[in-house]
């Protein structure tokens, strides 16, 4: 009986000693693991801190390597005018003759004078490289003037008429496509308009604006994924496409025009023609704009106007020079006569096909 209490003493102990054990080494198993962790941790930190510096370096070199190549492209003009500010012998000449240049936009100040007096001279010399009807669009526009080319744009824009002429035609007229006006205008009254089976837009008089705002208005008359025009820059050439479902439908769509339908209203017109078999165009030949300028601001509101590319209609047809020829020419010496029987003609046009 003793012997028997003294194996069973221990085998109670052996298992406890063997419980221990197993909770040492389990212990031991989730230190290494735990320290494994922390190595990998750690491992990824460093990883993640040397790609950091990897990338930081990568971007302050192309920075420093952008910004010392703008700096040693503009050293020349700099120096030019620093050395003919302080140096040149003929000071009183030399202010003359930008003062000359400048006009009533002569300002007083010789670095602002100056730079405005090489850009003048620059871009008077480069715009004869275009057709004489093309050259305003490149050159220097001073503050005053880039003020009121845009406050101008806005109120040309703000002064567009949306009414009905009579229970199946709407009558819509842009004076402008300006950037944040014409489209959201014309959402405004898109409700209104799908009310009326027959619609006449009327671009005589328009002289473009912001080719993305009429696009934004052609997204939604023609279907998506059909093209609205074509870009065609120095590398490249670039066709935009409607992105939005047709909204609007109309039976009739009557499309006015005069010489003073230009640029992105021609573009409107052109557009529409090409993708709709429902359009008619009545008035007189456009003013055959077909290219686009870029506006460039400076800090001192002045701004450099040039030419960027050529634009085309969706089939690739080009009206520069050319202008859009109309399905129905109306034409009159008496300005307002004219604008009355090119009207007449739209709503003869849309009355004959309620008849058919």
């Amino acid at each position: 009986m003793g012997l028997e209490k003294i194996k069973t003493k221990s085998k109670i102990k052996t298992d406890k000693l063997i419980l221990k054990l197993d909770k040492i080494l389990l212990e031991k198993e989730e230190r290494e693991e735990d320290e494994s962790i922390d190595k990998i941790k750690m491992s990824l930190r460093y990883t993640r801190f040397y790609f950091y510096i990897f990338i930081s370096l990568f971007l302050i070199t192309y920075i420093f390597t952008i910004y010392n190549s703008i700096e040693y492209e503009s050293d020349k003009l700099i120096f030019l005018r620093e050395q003919f500010a302080r140096k040149y012998y003929r000071q009183d000449d030399l202010n003359k003759k930008i003062k000359e240049t400048l006009g009533k936009y002569y300002v007083g100040d010789f670095k602002t004078d100056f730079d405005n007096y090489v850009l003048v001279k620059t871009t008077n010399d480069i715009r004869q490289l275009d057709n004489e009807k093309w050259t305003k669009y490149t050159g220097f526009v001073p503050k005053e003037n880039y003020e009121k080319i845009t406050e101008d744009s806005k109120k040309i824009a703000g002064a567009a008429e949306y009414k009905a002429l009579n229970d199946n035609t709407y009558y819509v007229k842009f004076g402008q496509f300006t950037t944040g006006i014409t489209s959201n205008k014309f959402k405004e009254h898109m409700e209104s308009m799908k009310n009326y089976k027959n619609i006449i837009f009327d671009l005589r008089e328009n002289g473009g604006g912001n080719l993305r705002e009429t696009r934004l208005i052609l997204d939604n008359l023609i279907d998506k994924g059909k093209i609205i025009y074509q870009e065609s820059r120095v590398d490249k050439v670039k066709k935009f496409k409607s992105k939005k479902n047709k909204k609007l439908d109309f039976d009739n769509i009557i499309i006015l025009t005069n010489e003073g339908t230009a640029s992105s209203s021609e573009l409107f017109a052109l557009s529409m023609k090409e993708n709709l078999s429902n359009v008619t165009i009545i008035g007189d030949v456009t003013f055959g704009k077909g290219i686009g300028q870029y506006y460039h601001e400076f800090d001192d509101g002045s701004a450099l106007i040039y030419t960027t590319m050529t634009w085309e209609g969706p089939s690739g047809k080009s009206i520069l020079n050319k202008g859009i020829t109309p399905n129905i020419t109306v034409k009159n010496d008496n300005k307002k006569m004219e604008e009355k029987q090119q009207l007449d003609k739209a709503l003869e046009i849309i009355n004959k096909s309620k008849g058919e």
